[in-house]
């Protein structure tokens, strides 16, 4: 089955002396509510008992060459693009329509009438909205299930991160956001199964770049 390939699939990764940080989706045996918990060891009865492997939750946050990374399997992207829209406004001109030039609401042939109109969010716009509001899902718990906590909302972005990712996107992407006075690397990850692609980031220039795997490579 499908877990017992990735196990195979991070056995060979860690024997090649490789770290690996494994962040749960919605689609994997562990809790549905946010933060999501690490999946146990006991699925990779192979790979798991490395101490190259990590298990984390989702959301994810850790720190490489200082570098601080925060990333989701991007669940609240999807549901920030479904969820939120943006105004955008556009101008029409005004059809007269008496002797005197003017329209029924009372406006004179040429005159511009403004109509608004909205649009959906994209991938891209959700990852800055969330490091515009320092927060990883603005939509939670309305659509997304977070988990209510008495103190202080752990989707809350308390410090700002180096790089924000989410994955499971429609197509890569990459830009620097700034935000409260600080640079942010923003990544949106493709989903996998559908495109064979990953990101490979540079965390010393902060760029990123996508990489395709096919059948044969893999």
């Amino acid at each position: 089955d499908s877990i017992k390939e990735f196990d195979d699939f991070m056995l060979q990764i860690v024997a090649s002396g490789i770290p690996v940080e494994v962040v749960p989706s919605q689609t994997d045996p562990t809790t549905s509510n946010w933060p999501q918990r690490p999946l146990h060891s006991s699925l990779m009865p192979r790979s798991g008992t490395s101490a190259l492997v990590t298990c984390t939750p989702n959301p994810y946050s850790s720190k490489h060459d200082q570098r601080l990374m925060v990333g989701t399997d991007g669940k609240n992207i999807k549901d920030m693009c479904e969820s939120i829209v943006l105004p955008t406004s556009s101008h029409t001109p005004t059809a007269a329509s008496g002797d005197d030039g003017a329209s029924a609401n009372g406006n004179k042939e040429g005159d511009t009438q403004e109509t608004r109109e909205y649009t959906k969010l994209t991938e891209t716009q959700a990852l800055q909205r969330c490091l515009e509001w320092s927060h990883i899902c603005p939509t939670g718990p309305d659509s997304v299930p977070t988990v209510p906590h008495a103190k202080i909302d752990p989707m809350i972005l308390i410090d700002v991160p180096d790089i924000y990712f989410a994955g499971n996107g429609a197509e890569f992407s990459s830009n620097v956001v700034t935000s409260h006075g600080s640079e942010t690397l923003a990544i949106n990850i493709p989903a996998f199964s559908s495109t064979g692609e990953a990101a490979l980031v540079n965390l010393r220039k902060l760029t990123a770049e996508p990489i395709k795997f096919d059948d044969a490579s893999m």
